[in-house]
């Protein structure tokens, strides 16, 4: 089964080696959310989906889950408490329940 797998912060150093590795060592589909997307490498648009976005914003979240099943966050800033709330609602409205 080819998951969908959403990584909040994409850009992160983390998630650089997240990303890595679930394309050389899986045939999942990844969305990468970041709010800057030019820091991130050129990617195979067979596998990966970019989305400019804010988890601060939960419009930019509810648009981004469609279609997803497992979602990695790769956050850290002084908004923590906010953006888990609204990455929580997301996924609540979207029926998902693996995150990362």
């Amino acid at each position: 089964m080819t998951n969908r797998i959403l990584i909040l912060g994409a850009s992160g150093h983390i998630a650089h080696f997240a990303i890595e590795k679930l394309l050389k060592s899986t045939d999942d589909h990844l969305v990468l959310f970041t709010c800057h997307p030019q820091s991130l490498a050129e990617m195979d648009p067979e596998r990966t989906t970019i989305f400019m976005g804010d988890t601060l914003s939960p419009d930019d979240l509810a648009q981004v889950m469609d279609n997803v099943n497992i979602v990695y966050a790769n956050l850290s800033n002084p908004d923590i408490q906010q953006q888990a709330a609204n990455i929580v609602a997301a996924m609540d409205q979207h029926q998902i329940k693996p995150l990362i």
